[in-house]
């Protein structure tokens, strides 16, 4: 029986110190680095054309409605480098409304010589068939998703359309400036 009794003895000895160990004593300490950078939105790098040129349009009748899609297209290809993966963005195409369709960019010009009934049209390229209207300073292109290497690219079409679906376009020359806001969602 005492046998027993001092081997149980010395186990509870030996638990007790095994905790107290365990509890007071360091082992020893590391050095860990721990680095990180926080990216803001203002850190992306967003890079686009800063002016577009339609020098392809032969005459008055070729410019359509603005529902008809662009068929003299250009090609405004936003690229948005060094942002963190996992943001979203979109395009807003801000500037002077068209009189008579508030959804385009007006073009119009009391000065002699200027094109009359014609605004530009802002369409984002969806893919190579789907181009639907991105109304000035109330719409926005579809969002976008910064992928893993810090990256999106927007793409939109502009064109010269009618202003008024009822009237032709008469011929002339043609001045619009707007700016193209990124919004960061």
């Amino acid at each position: 029986m005492n046998k027993k009794l001092l081997c149980f003895a010395l186990t509870a000895v030996a638990l007790g110190c095994a905790g107290t160990v365990n509890a007071s004593d360091t082992l020893g300490t590391y050095d860990m680095d721990v680095t990180a950078k926080v990216i803001s939105a203002s850190d992306c790098v967003i890079s686009a054309p800063t002016s577009l040129s339609f020098d392809n349009i032969s005459g008055p009748d070729e410019i359509r409605r603005a529902e008809d899609g662009p068929q003299h297209a250009q090609l405004y290809m936003i690229d948005i480098m060094g942002c963190h993966k996992g943001m979203h963005v979109s395009a807003t195409v801000l500037g002077a409304a068209d009189a008579v369709n508030g959804k385009l960019l007006s073009t119009q010009s009391a000065a002699s010589g200027a094109a009359q009934n014609v605004a530009i049209g802002f369409y984002e390229q969806v893919g190579n068939d789907l181009h639907p209207l991105v109304p000035i300073n109330s719409g926005s292109t579809t969002s976008r998703n910064i992928n893993e290497m810090g990256e999106a690219h927007i793409a939109i079409q502009t064109d010269v359309v009618l202003s008024d679906n009822t009237k032709p376009a008469t011929a002339g020359t043609i001045a619009a400036n707007a700016n193209v806001q990124i919004n960061f969602l």
